[in-house]
């Protein structure tokens, strides 16, 4: 058995994962039509299994696919906190506490012509963790979240991100990135708003419960909106079990009709 592949998601993960994704539209359409600097924001989440020592080359990858947000899961950092790294780009990390052993972790990387969007860094724990920004007059809540794996630790999972909208300005708009670790199937008939037809068949518990979460929150998983090849959608791939979605760019009901082109970038590694 092969080790695990993970990808960015502009929306890629694959040998070990990473997606992208654009919000927009016409210069004059777009959700944040009166700030020049976002007709066009191109946000990505990548699962890095690990991000200590490895800031610099994490910058120059998102600098090559030219991101502007990006959720990072897997870093085994410690502790929380900003760190501003090469080139104005700002980190923001919740990992475990000091003297804990390294875990889980997530963290935000925000490029320099956002820095002064910045309002509020929340973190929760080593799995969740919020930032929010004030764009075109408008309130963006950017969540990173790295779901576990079990099915009896999902639901707790749920309620803390839960925790975190629910402290979300109500007419502010939402972007939750990270690994999920669910599988979530393409049934848009039964999950009409939630998922489209795009994607993997594969439902489990876990999918299941993020599905029942984003139905009860007008959420939608954007990587099933769009049709792609398996290789630009599926963001784990393992050579004994074959390929699967599990890192997502979820939007609340009012970005959807911007959401351009989430897929999976295949040639992003750290």
């Amino acid at each position: 058995m092969g080790p695990p592949s993970r990808r960015l998601t502009t929306c890629r993960r694959g040998q070990e994962g990473r997606v992208h994704c654009v919000l927009g539209s016409g210069r004059r359409q777009g959700p944040w039509q009166s700030d020049p600097r976002l007709y066009k924001l191109a946000l990505g989440t990548w699962n890095v299994t690990s991000l200590v020592g490895k800031e610099p080359e994490l910058v120059r990858e998102v600098e090559k696919f030219r991101l502007d947000i990006v959720g990072l899961t897997s870093t085994h950092s410690k502790g929380s906190g900003t760190s501003l790294l090469e080139r104005g780009w700002t980190l923001y990390h919740s990992g475990v506490a000091d003297g804990e052993r390294q875990r889980a972790g997530v963290a935000i990387l925000v490029a320099p012509q956002l820095s002064a969007c910045i309002l509020e860094f929340t973190t929760v724990d080593e799995r969740v963790a919020s930032l929010h920004l004030r764009v075109g007059g408008r309130i963006l809540t950017v969540v990173c979240a790295y779901g576990p794996n079990s099915s009896s630790a999902y639901p707790p999972f749920l309620e803390s991100l839960e925790g975190v909208l629910g402290s979300a300005p109500s007419w502010g708009s939402l972007v939750l990135l990270g690994d999920f670790n669910a599988h979530v199937s393409n049934d848009s008939v039964t999950w009409r708003g939630v998922i489209g037809k795009n994607g993997p068949p594969d439902l489990n518990p876990n999918g299941v419960l993020l599905l029942d979460f984003c139905a009860h929150l007008r959420l939608s998983v954007t990587n099933t909106l769009f049709g792609h090849k398996g290789v630009h959608m599926c963001t784990w791939h393992q050579d004994a079990l074959g390929r699967s979605m599990i890192d997502y760019v979820i939007v609340s009901s009012d970005l959807r009709p911007h959401v351009l082109d989430p897929r999976v970038k295949r040639v992003a590694e750290l």
